[in-house]
């Protein structure tokens, strides 16, 4: 026969798993935006879209406001910087979303992107008006850059430029050549920018077949568009004058620390390290660090201030209790000794007068003494 308690105990068990199963469920439905409010919506030729894109009208908790869609009934559309991007595909994996520029059109037979067309580029680092602190928006993940240069003249010493023949006309050539970075120096001297587009080709895009390919084949790679990533965690390193506040913090906190511990020794070893040694202490922990602003105009006017709160209360404590101190005792002293003689010696000086002006007196002793014991007849002579 079976036991009705563990029966009732497997049940109870059984009922608590899946409540629990069920409320991690609705947990991660609503992390997702599986809710009401920030619900998977569609977008175009997308489907199941969640954070971080919204689209227009959406509360203001869903999505991240610069990854907002425009749809139309066949494209998503995206603006980064100064222009709009077709969204071809998200990839929720790698946390990232292809983009194409709306204004290449690569059904013409001689497409040319805008020249003030210009995403954001991946470094870390920068910051730009979109991005709050801490994240990065909208950093674009292209391997190559397409870059477009309109010369005076023709090239004939540069094999990276690439004509493009349907946009050169008389004392005008058109280029394009492909870097990993548009740059200044790429430039021949009679050459001036023209327009730059990223893009990014996984499958079949090599450096050295990129530096072969023609004006169309690079149209092609292009057509194919780019990355664009997610919101993206970066560490901020902190500002010069942030750092130094918190290193002279830090060191003044140790200084402080190093003098009552030598303060409150016994020996005076250890009273000489607290009254002598605390600002050096102090200096060298402040020195010790090696970065470039330790030895600006700046970080001296601030040592120099805190050295100076230091050591001239502590010069000031010094010189009362061990200077101060004892001279004030010994002049005390001094002068009440010396108010002592004066009164003593006024009271000799007053005596000696009374003596002087006064009858002297003199006891029968004294006066049998003088007088030989009354042996000399006074007035008789002897």
């Amino acid at each position: 026969m079976g036991n009705p308690g563990a029966f009732h105990h497997s049940i109870t068990l059984q009922s608590f798993t899946v409540f629990f199963l069920l409320a991690v469920f609705v947990a991660d439905y609503h992390v997702q935006g599986g809710d009401d409010g920030c619900s998977l919506f569609s977008c175009g030729h997308l489907r199941d879209i969640s954070y971080p894109f919204r689209r227009r009208g959406d509360p203001h908790e869903c999505g991240v406001e610069e990854y907002e869609l425009g749809c139309t009934s066949s494209k998503a559309t995206i603006h980064i910087n100064t222009g709009t991007y077709y969204v071809t595909a998200i990839n929720y994996t790698g946390s990232y979303f292809w983009v194409m520029d709306t204004n290449f059109n690569t059904s013409s037979s001689c497409p040319l992107p805008l020249w003030n067309h210009i995403p954001y580029f991946g470094y870390y680092g920068d910051t730009d008006s979109v991005s709050p602190p801490g994240f990065r928006y909208l950093l674009t993940q292209s391997s190559y850059e397409a870059c477009f240069c309109n010369c005076s003249r023709a090239v004939t010493d540069n094999s990276r430029y690439k004509p493009v023949a349907c946009l050169s006309a008389n004392n005008s050539y058109v280029y394009v050549w492909v870097s990993g970075s548009c740059v200044v120096e790429d430039l021949e001297p009679y050459c001036g920018y023209l327009a730059k587009i990223p893009f990014r080709d996984e499958y079949s895009s090599y450096w050295r077949q990129l530096q072969n390919a023609s004006y169309a084949e690079i149209t092609q790679h292009i057509s194919k568009g780019f990355t664009v990533q997610f919101p993206v965690p970066v560490y901020l390193e902190p500002s010069a004058s942030e750092q130094l506040r918190k290193n002279i913090n830090l060191c003044l906190n140790n200084s402080i620390s190093y003098f009552k511990e030598q303060i409150s020794g016994t020996s005076i070893i250890n009273w000489t390290h607290a009254i002598f040694w605390s600002e050096v202490h102090f200096l060298e922990c402040v020195t010790q660090d090696g970065n470039d602003h330790i030895h600006t105009a700046k970080l001296v006017l601030i040592v120099a201030t805190i050295v100076s709160a230091i050591a001239i209360p502590k010069f000031f404590f010094v010189l009362c209790r061990f200077l101060l101190a004892p001279l004030a005792v010994w002049i005390f002293l001094a002068y009440k000794y010396m108010k002592t003689r004066i009164i003593i010696d006024a009271v000799e000086k007053f005596l000696r007068i009374q003596q002087m002006i006064g009858p002297a007196r003199y006891s029968y002793t004294d006066i049998v003494a003088v007088t030989s014991h009354f042996r000399d007849k006074l007035g008789q002579g002897g």
